[in-house]
């Protein structure tokens, strides 16, 4: 049995104490009248729209104003001046590590006047070069794909080639060593295989209800991330708002309306069993209005599988020393145990005599293996393929369990109207029996996984540990 328990250490957005990549983003701007002149001392307050959160700001001699670590979300850009009309625009997005800029041309008129800008205001990236590409809620629940781990839409991203699957791809052609993936500003890689190739298998997954967003950068990563590598992967988790919002939901994959696999068929053996659940719960919503939020979700991952397996076993004949073999094209058959009783006389006095029979201990082992494969599975001779008159081909589909549970918690806090505190919580538990997925099989059905196992010293390890 493999159990797998991992837990991702919160994140104060305070906190110094660990190395961190930036999930905000700058938001800046210029506010000009209709003749293109900069307007100073504008008032500017942008507003989250979920969670109701305001921030204010007064425009420069220059007309110019900016907020430099913008949350991610949609927010809502006011502007006003004595002797202009207000200016409103209510649907600016922020990406992760995603500078924004919102240039706003007030028209002349009372204050108590409102434009709404629904339609060219420029929401603009001038400030960097970064080359980005951002999936978000909708689309990360929307796009098609097999499971619920929201790494699998890398594949989906420009510049991806992953031949092999999205676990070995690479980006723009840069090694995997050169990818870093974050949630919440939290690298959560097994960083252990990063260079196997496996750059992309995450200790941590991210799942589709719990992500918020998704953002690459494959170019020219600011000083905010690129330290920690060429490309950067950013996942947010969702956070809760002014309003309740959650669900329950069930995703079912089964064998029984998928094809049979190319090497099942071949080997006349049945399909490998699927039935992926995945069901659970999101629940979000205001501890205070506009002050503490929570959101949690709580994820099932059940799968009973099958695992296709090969190996070889010495025929009933050979494992009682009756051996088998073709010489010049003349097929003979000998007795190990007559030879070596017709030997003994001639051996020394001080010499041990050959067996003359099998040894008890191995003989129940046989016995007890030619039960097993009789009873599941395929037994197949090796004569036509391998001349091998001693040992035959079994094929079985072992029975295996892999069972998961992914939750994460999250708290945000508007302390102040410059200081925003979140707390994220993310643990995850993988029970895998036997670990078909690491080449962990059982000997036979029925029975456990080999001795000196990865799986097998694990279990070791982990109670040692505790």
């Amino acid at each position: 049995m493999r159990f797998l328990t991992t837990i991702l250490t919160f994140l104060l957005a305070t906190a110094i104490a660990f190395p961190q990549v930036t999930t905000t983003a700058r938001l800046d701007g210029t506010i000009t009248d209709p003749q293109g002149s900069a307007v100073p001392g504008a008032e500017v307050v942008v507003t989250q729209n979920a969670t109701g959160q305001t921030l204010h700001v007064t425009a420069d001699e220059k007309g110019y104003w900016a907020l430099p670590s913008m949350q991610t979300g949609i927010y809502k850009v006011t502007v006003t001046h004595p002797g202009f009309k207000s200016a409103t625009n209510g649907t600016v997005t922020i990406d992760a590590g995603v500078p924004a800029t919102v240039n706003i041309k007030l028209e002349v008129g009372a204050v108590t006047e409102t434009v709404e800008v629904t339609a060219g205001a420029d929401i603009v990236q001038t400030t960097t070069a970064t080359v980005t590409s951002t999936l978000q809620g909708r689309q990360i629940n929307d796009l098609p794909f097999t499971s619920h781990n929201v790494t699998e839409l890398i594949a989906s991203q420009p510049g991806t080639q992953n031949p092999d699957g999205v676990r070995y791809a690479t980006i723009n052609g840069l090694p995997q060593t050169t990818i870093n993936i974050t949630i919440d500003g939290i690298n959560v890689q097994d960083n252990a295989t990063k260079s196997n190739p496996d750059g992309i298998f995450n200790a941590v997954q991210a799942r589709t209800q719990a992500i918020e967003e998704m953002t690459m950068t494959t170019a020219a990563a600011g000083a905010d991330g690129s330290g920690e590598g060429a490309v950067q992967i950013k996942f947010v988790t969702k956070g809760g708002s002014n309003t309740f919002h959650g669900g329950l939901y069930e995703t079912n994959r089964n064998s029984a309306f998928e094809a049979c696999y190319f090497f099942n068929c071949l080997q006349h053996i049945a399909k490998d069993r699927i039935n992926l659940n995945e069901y659970g719960f999101t629940l979000g919503g205001p501890v205070v209005k506009n002050k503490l939020f929570f959101f949690e979700s709580f994820e099932f991952f059940d799968l009973p599988q099958t695992f296709s397996e090969s190996q070889m076993w010495l025929t009933p004949a050979a494992a009682n020393g009756v051996f088998t073999y073709n010489a010049n094209g003349a097929v003979n058959t000998v007795n190990l145990f007559s030879l070596a009783a017709a030997a003994n006389p001639q051996l020394p006095a001080a010499d041990r005599a050959f067996p003359t029979s099998p040894d008890p201990i191995l003989a129940k082992t046989y016995a007890l293996i030619n039960q097993l494969t009789n009873a599941a599975g395929t037994l197949s001779s090796r004569v036509a393929t391998n001349n091998d008159y001693n040992r035959n081909n079994y094929s079985s589909n072992a029975k295996a369990v892999n069972n998961r549970k992914f939750q994460t918690s999250r708290i945000d806090y508007n302390l102040t109207e410059k200081h925003h505190l979140n707390f994220v919580w993310n643990y995850q538990v993988n029970d895998r029996t036997p670990d078909g997925l690491n080449l962990e099989y059982a000997i036979l059905p029925g029975t456990g996984t080999q001795l000196g196992s990865n799986d097998l010293e694990g279990q070791i390890r982990h109670q040692l540990d505790r």
